[in-house]
């Protein structure tokens, strides 16, 4: 009787191992599950808020192009400068007596979302194509090529 009883007590101990691994790989399952189930409501949310999304953006568009067509109506800035409003400036002298005075281009809040406007002209980037060879290198340089190897790149 008494060698029974150890060996009684090894597989009790052994039953509660198993009953433990399980009940861990069952919460760990359950979790995943869950983790799963708030990932699909979320896009179920961004599916049904894409035809609004799509209309805040082209509204954003259209934002900007009013923003650039109101600044040419101001006489006394006949020129792009970068403290304008539509570069995100303060505006210029006639900026403040126009309809662009009180314009915010940051977190335009439109119905339920908000959007931003950035706006950046073509005059401040360099055409490569018609960039002469010490403009490449030192654009190359810029970004990190090896001094040697942009000679060559640029040629």
């Amino acid at each position: 009787m008494m060698t029974q009883e150890p060996r009684r007590g090894r597989l009790a101990g052994m039953a509660l191992i198993v009953v433990m691994i399980a009940v861990t790989v069952l919460s760990i399952l359950a979790a995943a599950f869950a983790y799963s189930m708030k990932v699909e409501t979320k896009l179920a949310q961004n599916a049904n808020s894409e035809t609004e999304l799509i209309w805040l953006g082209r509204s954003g568009v259209e934002f900007a192009r009013y923003v650039l067509a109101m600044q040419l109506t101001i006489g006394t800035e006949p020129y792009d400068g970068l403290n304008q409003k539509w570069a995100g400036g303060p505006g210029g002298l006639g900026t403040s007596n126009s309809v662009l005075a009180n314009v915010v281009l940051r977190d335009y809040q439109l119905g339920e979302g908000k959007f931003s406007v950035t706006i950046t002209d073509l005059e401040r980037k360099v055409n490569i194509n018609i960039a002469d060879q010490p403009t490449l290198e030192q654009a190359l340089r810029l970004v990190g090529v090896d001094a040697g190897d942009s000679s060559s790149i640029a040629g």
